[in-house]
């Protein structure tokens, strides 16, 4: 049965490159059926090379990834009534071969996924004239089909248990962080006294006595401070090591076809995006969980001040949540964007620096310098749509 069109969208994936269609179709019905990888890993599983990707090479990394998949050769009126997602082998312009999803029959015209231009529709004559071999792949789930929210579970269990060793130095430092948020509201408290309280009963000694004791609980704040800073450094190096360790013995026991088709670049740019993998630790051990107990301490406080002022922040809760929700996914896909073209620029740096003498005997600067500003401004444009 085929999905409506805006879940069509959401689920397909378009080709990053020109060898990619093969891939990106195989990706985009995994994606259909509710599971999820990365075009790196089908490549891999495929034999996807910089010529392309074989029906074979698909019909293999399907079986891989949980799908009963066959190759067959049928007709128009077959592909009418198959009803579920199938890949096709077309040839357009009668020399360029490339790969399209066919989601179903609907209304008269083929539902299509294209990864070179997203969702589009085809009538019968139209597919009949690019469909010249009539070859396709079905797949069908079986019970080795991974659905991605097992997935999201297995990522879960492996990250904690990659912080396993540091679960005694965040649990301190979220307890310290929540006793410095605790002492930051001495000054709220302190400044209600003394416009409630002390200016009015011109009580100076009292005065003094808060001044001196608000003194010293934002002194023990920053001393606190100070000491979880320490602390996370500590965690961060640690973890850091362990992490690169991790990634490094993984890449160097991968075989050497992987390393064929990836640039030094782009490993690189993987190998330093553990500092992303941290600085996400850290946030959530140092803002996400303390924001969340002082949010806690916070509406108790307010309760017992005012609680109409409390309950309409109970209440606008939802709202703020919703908002997160609308802006998550998109956020998450830019941020996505920014990690590969920051990839694409790291590898455009290292490559051209180990290609300089052919540049230089070619007397080519100019040009590759024009690509490097091209191709460095696309990463630039990318990281601005993630701030604004």
């Amino acid at each position: 049965m085929v999905m409506r069109m805006k879940e069509l969208n959401k689920t397909f994936v378009l080709q990053h490159d020109a060898s990619d269609c093969g891939v990106a179709c195989l990706l985009s019905i995994i994606r259909y059926y509710g599971g999820s990888t990365t075009l790196q890993y089908l490549r891999e599983l495929s034999g996807t090379t910089k010529q392309g990707t074989t029906l074979l090479g698909l019909y293999q990394a399907a079986g891989q990834v949980g799908f009963d998949a066959k190759g067959c050769e049928t007709d128009i009126l077959s592909l009418k009534e198959h009803g579920s997602p199938v890949i096709l082998h077309l040839v357009l312009d009668g020399k360029f071969e490339h790969y399209m999803v066919c989601y179903g029959f609907k209304d008269g015209y083929f539902i299509m996924g294209d990864p070179a231009k997203g969702i589009i529709t085809y009538t019968a004559e139209e597919l009949e004239q690019v469909w010249k071999s009539h070859a396709c792949l079905t797949l069908v789930c079986t019970n080795n089909f991974i659905l991605q929210k097992d997935i999201k579970a297995q990522k879960r269990a492996w990250l904690i248990h990659l912080l396993r060793d540091d679960y005694a130095i965040l649990g301190v430092s979220i307890l310290v962080g929540l006793l410095m948020s605790v002492l930051g509201m001495t000054t709220a408290v302190f400044s209600q006294k003394l416009i409630d309280v002390i200016i009015p009963d011109k009580d100076y000694k009292r005065l003094w006595l808060g001044l001196v004791l608000v003194s010293f609980l934002l002194l023990a704040r920053l001393g606190l401070g100070t000491i979880r800073q320490y602390m996370l450094f500590l965690q961060s190096r640690d973890f850091n090591n362990r992490l690169i360790a991790f990634f490094y013995n993984h890449l160097l026991r991968l075989p050497k076809f992987f390393f064929d088709t990836r640039r030094i670049g782009e490993l690189v740019a993987r190998l330093n995006d553990t500092r992303r993998i941290q600085s996400v630790v850290s946030i959530i051990a140092g803002s996400i969980v303390i924001d969340f107990l002082v949010t806690i301490v916070t509406l108790s406080m307010l309760f017992y001040y005012s609680w109409p002022i409390a309950l309409l922040l109970v209440i606008s809760i939802p709202l703020f949540i919703w908002i997160v929700n609308i802006y998550n996914a998109p956020l998450v896909e830019a941020q996505r964007n920014v990690m590969m073209s920051y990839a694409h620029s790291e590898s455009n740096f290292i490559n051209t620096m180990q290609g300089i003498d052919t540049i230089k005997n070619f007397n080519r600067q100019h040009e590759f310098g024009a690509l490097n500003q091209a191709i460095y401004g696309f990463f630039q444009n990318k990281v601005l749509l993630v701030l604004y």
